[in-house]
């Protein structure tokens, strides 16, 4: 699910179908979900345990969805898990390997130099982004 602009670059990275959710009603045009996995968090998070089958998982990273997994989990008898990554030196070391040999390739939307830091983290706060946010240094 997202919005219409990012339909090529979602088919693209393998998605089977994208639904427009601006133009479409998600709660018509999908039900029997078997897993969700939210990075929206509170504006989304009640529909989403509504769209799924009795024993689907929800799973939510956005930090705005802390507190209320438990309480839809509880509500609608899912399964919800929240959680954030952290980050350690071994992961990371990985993923800097996978980068290196072409199996990882991250989307980058732009890259600001330090010194227009402030113009990346505006850019960050205005969301719907195609990718990440990078400084060079």
């Amino acid at each position: 699910m997202a919005s219409g602009q990012h339909r090529e670059t979602l088919l693209g990275l393998g998605a089977d179908e994208v639904i427009d959710y601006i133009t479409t009603n998600v709660a018509e045009a999908v039900s029997d979900i078997d897993f969700i996995f939210d990075v929206v968090g509170a504006s989304v998070i009640e529909a989403s345990f509504k769209l799924l089958k009795p024993e689907g998982t929800y799973v939510g990273i956005a930090s705005n969805a802390y507190n209320l997994v438990g309480k839809y989990a509880e509500q609608y008898q899912k399964k919800g898990i929240w959680f954030i990554v952290e980050a350690d030196t071994n992961d990371l070391t990985q993923l800097a390997h996978l980068t290196d040999e072409g199996h990882l390739k991250p989307r980058i939307e732009k890259v600001y130099p330090l010194e227009q830091a402030r113009q990346a983290y505006e850019r960050l706060l205005e969301g719907h982004l195609r990718g990440k946010i990078v400084l060079s240094v």
